[in-house]
């Protein structure tokens, strides 16, 4: 019998992003609060956070999981150099995130782990950079008041009108952007022996 796939999230996007190749899943919500910690990395925060929300899922009581499902747990998270970039969850932090990053590159690095019969059997990170043009104040306020961008690091919603900010990009898979990376999903499922033609 083919896995199931669980996605531990209840992100829109990460789903979306799912439904676009296909794959059935079960989206259930980890119980898990995004503590941070206090020097640390972007690439430690963004793994530990992936890891958490999936070992939430994959060992709670919920009839959904059995010992072949697959749980999937993902975290981003959006640095400017040292300094790390959460949702800005107000409209003025994402007028001043976007008037931090004009003109420069912001870099994203999204994690995943993948949980079975409640162990770990899987975790990577995968890292995307975009570079914004130069923002006016007019820009940075049309944007935040149209495309509302408030949970979203880094104050872009890349996959949409905020496209019209970025000057280059660069990376292996813009899915990272978004917040799922998903060659490299299919890659580690595929080292675990489990063909993709099967999920579908």
């Amino acid at each position: 019998m083919a896995p199931q796939l669980i996605l531990a999230s209840t992100s829109r996007c990460r789903a979306k992003l799912l439904d676009t190749i296909q794959i059935p899943y079960r989206a259930i919500s980890p119980d898990y609060d995004e503590p941070p910690l206090a020097g640390e990395s972007p690439q430690a925060r963004s793994s530990r956070h992936a890891e958490a929300k999936a070992k939430s899922v994959a060992t709670s009581a919920n009839d959904l999981i059995t010992p072949e499902s697959i749980v999937i747990g993902s975290d981003q998270v959006a640095f400017l150099g040292s300094t790390m970039l959460g949702k800005p969850l107000t409209r003025q932090a994402a007028v001043d995130q976007l008037t931090a990053t004009s003109g420069k590159w912001l870099a994203y690095v999204t994690a995943v782990c993948l949980y079975r019969d409640r162990k770990k059997i899987w975790q990577g990170r995968e890292r995307f950079d975009i570079k914004f043009r130069s923002l006016t104040a007019k820009k940075i306020n049309w944007y935040v008041d149209l495309d509302q961008p408030l949970d979203c690091a880094g104050s872009i919603k890349a996959e949409g009108l905020g496209l019209c900010l970025i000057e280059q990009m660069r990376g292996r898979d813009i899915n990272t952007l978004y917040g799922l990376p998903i060659i490299m999903l299919m890659d580690a499922l595929e080292d675990l022996g489990i063909a993709i033609e099967s999920l579908l």
